[in-house]
C-alpha cells in the first residue's frame, strides 16, 4: 500500500513519500491560478478548474460562482467614477 492509499484509508502515512509533496505543490499552483488569474466572468472556466482541483462539484458550487460574479460586478460599478 503506497502513502496516498494509506492517506485515503485514514491510516498513518508519510506525506513526503510517494509523490505526495509533488501533488500538493501542483494543487497549490492550480489554486493560485484559480484565485488570482481567472476573471469572475469566466464561469465555465472557473467551474472546470474547480472540478480539476476537487474532483467533482455540485449545483451549490455553481450558485456560489454566480453570486461571486454578481458581487464582482457590483464592486466594479462602485469603483467607476
Amino acid at each position: 500500500m503506497n502513502q496516498k492509499e494509506r492517506m485515503l484509508a485514514n491510516l498513518p502515512y508519510r506525506s513526503w513519500l510517494d509523490g505526495l509533496s509533488e501533488e500538493r505543490m501542483e494543487t497549490k499552483k492550480k489554486l493560485f491560478e484559480y484565485n488570482n488569474n481567472t476573471p469572475p466572468d469566466q464561469e465555465e472556466k472557473k467551474m472546470d478548474m474547480l472540478k480539476d482541483i476537487l474532483g467533482k462539484t455540485g449545483d451549490r458550487c455553481r450558485q456560489s460562482l454566480q453570486s461571486s460574479k454578481r458581487n464582482y460586478r457590483r464592486r466594479q460599478r462602485l469603483l467607476l467614477p
